[in-house]
């Protein structure tokens, strides 16, 4: 055999351990845009939170402009400053304490975080799983 020729059991492979390579590759790529989302949401319930804390200090009777929709304000005066209207879901608004509130908000962190955890986890293995198929490629 000379040395252009190329052994079709070895292109296989080579072929195979390539395919397995960009199937992890694109699995981390969508992980990481999913751990990217989860920060976000994180970050957006911690300034929730704050935002709350701080209702706490305006007093009642006080404008404020608040966001109607991205971009548009409307003002408007703060009636109660110890409770708030929560969207629950399915269209339910029920009227919660701050502190209420907060704790739900905290709930629904922990939850996050247990996915975010769940997510670096695969993450991580999936990372150790494409260095091996790396360390494989140099082998064959």
């Amino acid at each position: 055999m000379t040395t252009n020729q190329i052994n079709p059991e070895r292109e296989k492979l080579i072929q195979q351990k390539y395919s397995e390579l960009y199937q992890l590759d694109m699995y981390i790529k969508q992980i990481e845009q999913q751990i990217n989302a989860i920060n976000n949401q994180l970050n957006e319930l911690d300034f929730v939170t704050q935002e709350l804390e701080s209702l706490k200090d305006v007093e009642e009777n006080t404008e404020v402009n608040c966001m109607f929709t991205p971009g548009i304000f409307i003002k408007t005066k703060i009636i109660d400053n110890k409770k708030v209207l929560l969207n629950v879901g399915s269209g339910t608004v029920v009227k919660k304490s701050i502190d209420d509130a907060k704790k739900l908000l905290e709930g629904q962190k922990t939850d996050i975080i247990i996915v975010q955890n769940e997510l670096m986890l695969k993450f991580e293995d999936y990372n150790e799983q494409a260095r091996n198929l790396q360390k494989e490629f140099k082998n064959l």
